[in-house]
């Protein structure tokens, strides 16, 4: 009778899956590279949010663990990275090309967007690559230009919640199948 209880707490505990939990993230201080001049922005902010769950549980958030991503710049408005493929059409689209998230270590990420009016003629395409910088090429009838922000020794990142140790999957259920034990021991069966 034990046994049997002992393996449907297994399998119970194994099968229940945490909800995705939530994170703002914000960059703050950021060179300005432009076509006539250069100067670092202590203010400049990149930010954003993102949910998402450790389902393989290695201790990292990865793009395909991901439920949100949503990134806000000064070149980029609130795009919600995850649904890329869902919202592209003929005049503009974007990316999702990396991402990882280790709370004790770093946030990582890679994405791109794109879009033209009047048949092409006037277009952007840009990126942000996390520690390193946001560059948007600009092209018109007449000219062509681009503009980055540059992260630096600077560049501050803060993430809220701030990370909280989780207990890994296997303590978690070592410690119910230890606390069901000593109940059943107790009750004498």
């Amino acid at each position: 009778m034990l046994s049997k209880l002992l393996c449907g707490a297994i399998l119970a505990s194994s099968a229940v899956g945490a909800p995705a939990q939530t994170w703002d993230f914000s960059y703050t201080g950021f060179t300005f590279r432009g076509p006539d001049r250069q100067q670092f922005l202590p203010d400049a902010t990149i930010k954003g949010s993102f949910s998402g769950t450790d389902r393989d549980g290695d201790g990292a958030i990865s793009a395909t663990e991901l439920t949100s991503f949503i990134v806000h710049s000064f070149w980029n408005s609130n795009t919600e990275f995850t649904r890329c493929a869902q919202d592209a059409n003929v005049y503009s689209a974007c990316s999702l090309d990396a991402f990882s998230f280790r709370p004790k270590d770093d946030l990582a990420f890679r994405v791109t967007w794109n879009g033209g009016d009047n048949g092409y003629t006037d277009g952007w395409y840009g990126g942000i690559v996390s520690g390193d910088l946001e560059a948007v090429h600009i092209v018109n009838s007449t000219d062509i230009y681009s503009v980055g922000w540059l992260w630096s020794d600077q560049t501050r990142l803060a993430v809220s919640p701030a990370p909280a140790p989780e207990p890994s999957h296997a303590a978690m259920t070592l410690a119910g199948l230890l606390a069901l034990a000593m109940r059943l021991r107790r009750r004498g069966g």
